[in-house]
């Protein structure tokens, strides 16, 4: 009992030292009380806010997060933040109007965003910074904000550093952790919809949770390949395996050999499904079991060889009733249980190496046109400020600079993250103003009330990036509650911080909605085509791997990667499309159908991956014309195909593709081949049935 008592408390303790709240919560903290302390031993307490206020555009442009010559990017930061602020300084010492300074600024800024995310998150990290620069005070020398906010960034990228020596990868680390906590989520969805007819959703929930999978698959791969696998120390290089096991795993646990119906109909009629439930139990603890050990850097034994064998004994007994679907679920088991006990991936392979990012002008040429997204949310954005700044002045807002916080910290270029983060903003902020006022009212002395900020700053930090809600609750007291204990004037804010937010949230909101709104529908045409780009991309090597042994497996799960991406960029499309308000519910329901279609056929796709691994090369006759098949198929989708010539094309390929698969089953007794032309199949009924429904796609009388 005492043993088990111990491991208890061991576990809840690493879960508490290692959670990713925590975690950040302890480092910001430990690094703004020593910078405070440092200025008030210097004499210069007043001056320590000032630094205090780069925390956030410092997180937001990613000074922790490690890189490959972390010095010179944080050198680059903090000489745009620099900048920034000390131009709309010297613009206001010539009385220059704040929203003629903000416009163009704003612009230029949000201009980043055209080359890459990161790149898009430091020029709102830069506008933040110079939103900050209009709270200093006209009777200090206005060149003296830009060095502090600048020092402030230099000190928290090197504390950040510090913590990185001490920490190692801990956000790759905390990704992966996440990534088997949602493999573990996706296979428990999934396997209710193997053991029993699904609801909306029901399915609609398994696609949530495969959309998040692959999320934090491009997540932990960005961050891999920041470093390219020169750059890998010895921990990157085990945390490499590892996501690399997750993606092997999540494969086949995606991968589907028959249509769901018949596998659902198969455990029911032969009494399987409590057994398949306790395995699907079984996985799911094991994985959660791995993600606490990756978060914690340790290993465990992620082997199930009972319950799956078990599993697999009573497929094989159940094999009279269908031997081709038990026979292929028996090899899928089998190679589950193989993975799981190696706990390596499938095969050795590195990552694909990024290609390089071009240069300025070649990535800023696309997007000089009205119709770029980029240029779209720069004008609305730029706009939207200075909208804020001119309402600020006609109501005579004594701190007019907080209502274009409040517009740069909510807008976003969709209509659903924007509608989220206002929400989240104008609650967590009521809510603290709730909290900040109940605490200033009660009889507390001065160290009561610092002890309270300090405990006020660790929830907030710990809460920052992760539940956003609750961190701008934490960020609202901490502001009353900090302003009663510094100027003995906390109701005093309260005032101004529901103003601020009230104003700029509705400006936000209001401007998403009639300034060049970018509705995700308008987008989900282009991504269906870069799906289906991507699904032909894979089928056709995958078809010619079959025969061609040649072809490294490498390139195969490239390409797959490449259609996790593609599937991803539209599952979330459409999740974001549904909560807009102006689509109809016939259209809604036909992309609903869809993207079922999507996920079956990746489904199957994944299960060919590992056969044309294993199985014995088919005849190059069959393949050759299957490649030909799927050329003809996917031209349905080529607008500049005419439809006689897709019609003709079509035919005679599925014509020599039937020939050739009757000779081989005279002359072939592989039952490998039997089951590669089964899925082939169930790919192909998937894909005519997304033809048939795609209005840009051509109609073929069979």
């Amino acid at each position: 009992m005492t043993l088990k008592k111990n491991v208890f408390i061991k576990n809840f303790l690493l879960r508490g030292l290692y959670d990713r709240r925590i975690n950040q919560g302890m480092w910001l903290s430990l690094a703004t009380a020593i910078l405070i302390l440092c200025f008030y031993l210097t004499g210069l307490g007043q001056l320590a806010v000032f630094s205090v206020l780069a925390i956030l555009p410092s997180l937001i442009a990613g000074v922790d997060q490690p890189a490959p010559h972390f010095s010179f990017r944080l050198a680059r930061i903090d000489l745009l933040f620099f900048g920034s602020s000390l131009l709309v300084l010297s613009l206001l010492q010539f009385t220059a109007p704040l929203a003629v300074i903000f416009f163009p600024l704003i612009i230029c800024l949000a201009m980043f965003a055209a080359y890459g995310n990161q790149s898009g998150r430091v020029g709102t990290a830069a506008m933040i910074v110079a939103t900050l620069s209009l709270s200093w005070p006209d009777s200090q020398p206005f060149w003296l904000f830009p060095v502090l906010i600048g020092f402030g960034t230099l000190w928290y990228g090197a504390f950040a550093k510090f913590w990185m020596l001490w920490w190692g990868h801990r956000i790759l680390r905390d990704n992966l952790a996440q990534l088997y906590t949602e493999i573990a989520s996706y296979y428990m969805a999934k396997s209710l919809v193997l053991r029993q007819k699904p609801s909306k959703e029901q399915l609609a929930a398994v696609y949530a949770r495969q959309e998040k999978v692959y999320s934090l698959i491009n997540e932990s791969k960005a961050y891999l390949n920041r470093f390219g696998e020169k750059g890998y120390d010895s921990e990157l290089t085990n945390l490499e395996k590892d996501f690399l096991f997750g993606v092997d795993l999540m494969e086949l646990l995606q991968a589907n050999q028959h249509r769901v119906d018949e596998i659902r109909q198969f455990f029911q009629s032969n009494d399987l499904v409590p057994l398949y439930y306790d395995c699907s139990l079984s996985l799911v603890a094991v994985l959660k079991k791995k993600s606490f050990a990756v978060r914690t850097r340790r290993k465990i034994d992620m082997c199930l060889d009972i319950q799956l064998a078990t599993f697999e004994e009573a497929l094989d007994d159940s094999r009279d009733s269908s031997p081709l679907l038990a026979r292929s679920l028996i090899i899928h088991f089998n190679l589950l249980n193989r993975l799981l006990s190696r706990q390596k991936p499938a095969f050795q392979r590195s990552l694909e190496i990024p290609e390089p990012m071009p240069g300025i002008l070649a990535t800023l040429r696309p997007h000089m046109n009205p119709q770029s997204p980029v240029v779209r949310y720069a004008l609305r954005l730029s706009v939207t400020v200075s909208c804020g700044i001119l309402l600020a002045g006609l109501l005579n807002l004594e701190k007019s600079y907080w209502v274009i916080l409040a517009i740069l910290l909510v807008m976003q270029s969709g209509y659903l993250l924007t509608k989220t983060l206002i929400t989240q903003r104008v609650v967590g902020t009521f809510a603290g103003v709730l909290l900040g006022l109940g605490i200033i009212y009660l009889p507390m002395g001065k160290v009561q009330l610092a002890v309270t900020v300090v405990a006020l700053a660790l929830f907030s930090f710990s809460m920052l990036f992760y539940h956003k809600t609750w961190s701008i609750f934490g960020v609202t007291a901490l502001v009353v509650v900090a302003y009663q204990f510094v100027f003995g004037m906390g109701e005093y804010v309260v005032f101004t911080r529901a103003e601020d937010t009230f104003l700029g949230c509705s400006l936000a909101f209001a401007s998403n909605i009639f300034l060049w709104p970018q509705w995700n529908g308008g987008g989900i045409k282009r991504l269906l085509r870069e799906t289906l780009e991507a699904q032909e991309d894979i089928l056709s090597i995958c078809v010619r791997a079959l025969s061609d042994k040649s072809i490294r497996f490498e390139q195969l799960t490239r390409r797959r990667l490449k259609l996790y991406t593609a599937q991803n960029n539209l599952l979330a499309s459409y999740q974001q499309m549904l909560r807009e308000p102006h689509h109809t519910q016939q259209y809604v329901d036909s992309l609903e159908s869809v993207i079922s279609h999507f996920v079956a056929a990746s489904a199957h796709i994944n299960a060919l991956l590992p056969m044309s691994r294993e199985m014995k090369p088919m005849p190059e006759d069959l393949t050759r014309h299957m490649q030909l098949l799927i050329t003809a198929m996917f031209s349905r989708c080529d607008e500049e195909e005419e439809q006689k010539v897709v019609d003709i094309n079509l035919r005679h390929e599925m014509r020599s593709v039937y020939v050739r698969v009757e000779r081989m089953k005279k002359e072939n007794t592989d039952p490998q081949h039997y089951a590669v032309i089964h899925l082939l199949e169930l790919i192909y009924e998937r894909l005519n049935a997304i033809f048939d429904i795609l209005d840009f796609c051509k109609t073929y009388s069979q």
